[in-house]
């Protein structure tokens, strides 16, 4: 692995340059590639416009598309550095410290000098220390990498700065498919029962996404579990990928032909748009992030309405809940609820395919379907070269030291031989997760692909990370100060043969019950969409918006 993948994230005119690379390089495949074929006197002919787009020779331009080819994403073509190593400075630190100071504490002031007063300024304070003088293009680059709104607002005020830079237009729109893509979740207005008893368990949660050109709904998410960057990161792997393996698995007929990688993601402020697997990964596949600003519910009009009209037709169903305490009057939802949580995500799969797609929407005088073709027709689509890999990038994770005896995650040790070279060089690396199974984590190889790095004890039963909370709870109440991973592993046992008994009693102990068992794929869509032990882990995403959450929800 070369150091510049392990420097993530990175300096703000560092990222630029590599997300203008990454859209130069994605407009020439797309001209010199013809169905999955390289025109190679096409390529030749526009290979020297190309890299004078790039501001480079045709040789670097050359060695920036192999690059590119290999692994496709913005992580690839960060500008590789000359001379000093990654880590060390060019400026003494207590120089930087000073630039630092006179920045927060001179120049973001509403004085607002001019950065020939910063100048002169930092270097007076270095000269009277016997420090060496940075020079102007140095304090000018230390400018350029604060946020610009950051520091305009200190400049000017916050009024000034919203006018600046806050959309002029009270709605969110797009000029182009793809372009903007809003996500947002809701309590879905039914409940739902379990598969054995035919119980009521509660009301599951629906994350959605739709490309604001053409209204088409991009992905979807039923889950039991609140939202969190898991569902989110889920939904989007949906949102890219091709769509028919899907339908087919599920005997659907119809088309849903939205994906690829949007330009922009619209959302509002919850903390799974602010983890950093969210900001990191869209940053890798340069993909902006555009905040909806507080209190403005407006800016996120579209996957509102989508939301209201989602739940509107869910209203038919028995067990809805409404969407007022006047509507429900003396209705029992719980009483009537009737569909599991699989049965209701293919209620949803045909309710999207076969009725909101295919009717006429108000803003559009057509089928948001027709607007899709019409607008993306001819329109290249940007697509990752590794599926698998855009959903785990999207996935929470933590570094880590590899130890002999392994990987140490939530007190579990995990381990595979594709690990050794990071043992030797004593390097830590990044760890992927996904909480609804942790039987296995995921590393960034050297070749800059994932490896799947299972538990130490292959005997290990699959758990969820809620599982193993409960179980550290319990221990903890028990009074056990030390909780090792063989407490952990008998304790979740002991809680599930618990739980389980329990299936017939109350409402929330059939909740418990329905939430506990580790079921991680639930149908024919799962099982085709997810990866086998033999296949390319390139090949397709592991996951998709058909797989249950189980977990103990105290």
């Amino acid at each position: 692995m070369s150091s510049n993948k392990e420097q993530w994230p990175v300096a703000a005119e560092v990222l630029a340059t590599a997300n203008q690379r990454y859209l130069v390089l994605e407009d020439f495949l797309t001209r010199t590639v013809v169905h999955g074929q390289v025109d190679a006197a096409r390529r030749s002919q526009l290979a020297d416009d190309f890299a004078a787009k790039l501001d480079v020779s045709r040789a670097t331009f050359y060695r920036l598309l192999a690059r590119h080819s290999a692994g496709g994403t913005v992580r690839d073509l960060l500008p590789r550095p000359r001379g000093m190593k990654i880590g060390k400075q060019r400026l003494p630190p207590e120089v930087e410290a000073i630039i630092k100071q006179e920045i927060q504490d001179f120049y973001k002031t509403r004085e607002r000098p001019r950065i020939a007063d910063l100048v002169d300024q930092i270097r007076a304070r270095c000269y009277e220390k016997g420090l060496r003088r940075p020079n102007r293009l140095t304090i000018r680059a230390r400018i350029a990498a604060l946020p610009r709104d950051e520091v305009h607002r200190a400049r000017y005020g916050s009024r000034s700065a919203r006018h600046k830079f806050s959309p002029v237009v009270g709605e969110m729109e797009a000029s182009r498919p793809l372009q903007v893509i809003q996500i947002d979740h809701t309590r879905a207005d039914v409940f739902v029962v379990d598969e054995t008893t035919r119980e009521p368990i509660q009301r599951p949660w629906l994350t959605l996404a739709i490309d604001v050109h053409t209204r088409m709904i991009s992905g979807f998410y039923l889950s039991l579990d609140p939202p969190s960057t898991t569902s989110l990161a889920i939904c989007l792997a949906l949102s890219v990928i091709d769509k028919a393996p899907l339908l087919a698995s599920q005997g659907i007929e119809g088309e849903w032909p939205v994906h690829g990688i949007p330009e922009l993601f619209h959302v509002d402020n919850a903390k799974e748009f602010r983890s950093r697997a969210f900001t990191e990964a869209s940053d890798l596949y340069a993909i902006a992030i555009d905040y909806r600003p507080i209190k403005t519910p407006h800016y996120g009009g579209h996957i509102e309405r989508l939301i209201g009209t989602m739940m509107g037709d869910v209203h038919i169903l028995p067990g809805t809940t409404f969407s007022s305490v006047e509507d429900k009057k003396q209705y029992d939802s719980a009483r009537h609820a009737a569909l599991t949580l699989p049965e209701l995500q293919r209620w949803l799969l045909l309710n999207i395919v076969g009725k909101y797609h295919q009717r006429v929407h108000r803003a559009l005088d057509m089928p948001p379907i027709e607007k899709w073709r019409q607008t993306s027709k001819g329109r290249p689509l940007r697509v990752p070269n590794k599926p698998r890999d855009f959903f785990v990038d999207f996935l929470p994770s933590e570094e880590r030291q590899v130890r002999r005896d392994g990987l140490h995650l939530f007190n579990i040790r995990y381990w595979s031989d594709a690990l050794t070279p990071y043992l030797i060089n004593e390097k830590k690396v990044r760890v992927h997760y996904d909480p609804r199974n942790l039987s296995k984590v995921f590393v960034r190889g050297g070749s800059g692909e994932f490896l799947d790095v299972p538990y130490r004890n292959l005997g290990r039963q699959p758990i969820t990370l809620w599982e193993h909370r409960a179980a550290c709870s319990q221990l903890r109440k028990a009074g056990r100060t030390a909780v090792d991973e063989e407490l952990i592993f008998e304790t979740v046992k002991q809680l599930r043969l618990l739980v389980t008994g329990a299936k017939a009693a109350t409402l929330a102990a059939r909740r418990k019950a329905a939430l506990v068992q580790p079921v991680l794929i639930e149908s024919s869509a799962t099982r085709q969409l997810a990866k086998p032990e033999h296949a390319d882990q390139s090949d397709e995403p592991i996951l998709t918006p058909l797989y249950r959450v189980r977990h103990f929800n105290d």
